[in-house]
């Protein structure tokens, strides 16, 4: 998880770069989506070195089965099939991404305001939330593992 670290680090850093109100540069709307792409990269780098995923898509069913809050499962999944599917795909939040969505089985209703939330980069003080949720999942998966192998 030292690369999550890492990523907590960056996050903290550019907290500290934003203003309270008004408008952020480029250069830090630009990595915080970056952060965000590099959060759910990870998390998935590790559940395919683990054995538990072989396409992207099928991290929604591991968010789904995991012990996480209901809460932080709606996070994750919407910072997974948002930021990560968008920016790898070049797609567009629109009637065609969503019947392509549905077709990978990763159905996910939700109202043109939800649409538009999903769209807005996170806010930059939520990185570290969404870094522990991760860690907390991938920290969850690791136990599982371990008790399965005996150690």
């Amino acid at each position: 998880m030292g690369d999550l670290d890492t990523l907590n680090e960056w996050s903290n850093h550019l907290i500290k770069q934003s203003p309270s109100a008004g408008q952020i540069s480029d250069l830090v709307y630009l990595q915080n989506i970056a952060i965000q792409v590099m959060i759910v990269s990870q998390l998935e780098y590790f559940l395919k070195s683990a054995g538990k995923i072989e396409k992207q898509g099928e991290i929604k069913k591991i968010i789904e089965q995991s012990e996480l809050t209901k809460s932080e499962k709606i996070e994750l999944k919407r910072l997974m099939l948002v930021r990560h599917t968008l920016v790898h795909n070049l797609g567009h939040f629109d009637e065609e991404f969503s019947k392509k969505i549905n077709k990978l089985g990763l159905k996910f209703d939700l109202k043109e305001t939800e649409k538009q939330r999903m769209l807005s980069p996170l806010a930059i003080e939520t990185l570290p939330d969404y870094i522990k949720i991760t860690k907390k999942l991938i920290d969850e998966i690791e136990k599982t593992r371990s008790a399965a192998v005996g150690i």
